[in-house]
């Protein structure tokens, strides 16, 4: 089962977010071989283009940790995200295995200093 973890991201400015993957007795995972995937969407249901894509090399970045990734977005693409609620999930895939990782809401706050 996803973990849920709700998230801001100020328009205008550079949003990160690390996580370390583990199991269910505080290990690290290695994601070693794994793909790792983060979508924005309006809504959970919206089959329309995500508000953002985020690939392992586009925007999503391993730690050096073992089962460590930071996404990053960076503010030139925030910038022209619209202030609303959305969603997201990050999914990791191994082979056939999809492993839906962390889901929640997205809070865009409206940028004021421009």
């Amino acid at each position: 089962m996803a973990g849920i973890h709700h998230i801001e991201i100020i328009q205008g400015s550079t949003f990160t977010l690390e996580i370390q993957w583990k199991d269910a007795s505080d290990t690290p995972i290695s994601l070693d071989g794994m793909l790792i995937n983060m979508q924005i969407r309006k809504s959970f249901e919206d089959n329309d283009t995500p508000l953002i894509d985020l690939s392992l090399g586009n925007g999503i970045t391993y730690t050096g940790d073992i089962g460590g990734m930071i996404i990053t977005i960076p503010a030139n693409i925030t910038r022209n995200l619209k202030q609303s609620t959305a969603k997201y999930d990050i999914e990791i895939t191994n082979g056939d295995q999809v492993i839906n990782l962390l889901r929640g809401n997205v809070n865009i706050i409206g940028e004021i200093t421009r």
